[in-house]
């Protein structure tokens, strides 16, 4: 897995939460939002960071949000639709 912590960083805007290894985008995960609902657009990974689960800890971060918002999401980047696929425990953010 990562090292996050004393060398990667998130970073939290607006809308995009990014992971950071000093000034070197690791990689971001990106939304629009409408009515309190996020629509996941992009789910990005720098190659050589590749094979690591950030991606999936990029989603996980926001789902972190979602949860603590009580916001839902509907997933329109194929990573963002698969990770929902794979932990149905989180279903019950989508947006129905």
């Amino acid at each position: 897995m990562i090292e996050i912590g004393d060398i990667m960083n998130y970073v939290y805007e607006e809308r995009r939460i990014s992971l950071q290894d000093h000034d070197t985008l690791v990689g971001e995960v990106t939304w629009e939002e409408k009515d309190n609902t996020l629509y996941i657009q992009h789910t990005y990974v720098n190659p050589q960071y590749r094979g690591k689960g950030i991606a999936s800890s990029l989603i996980e971060a926001l789902v972190k949000q979602l949860e603590e918002q009580k916001k839902s999401c509907i997933p329109t980047c194929s990573y963002a639709k698969h990770w929902f696929q794979q932990h149905p425990e989180k279903q019950s953010l989508l947006s129905k």
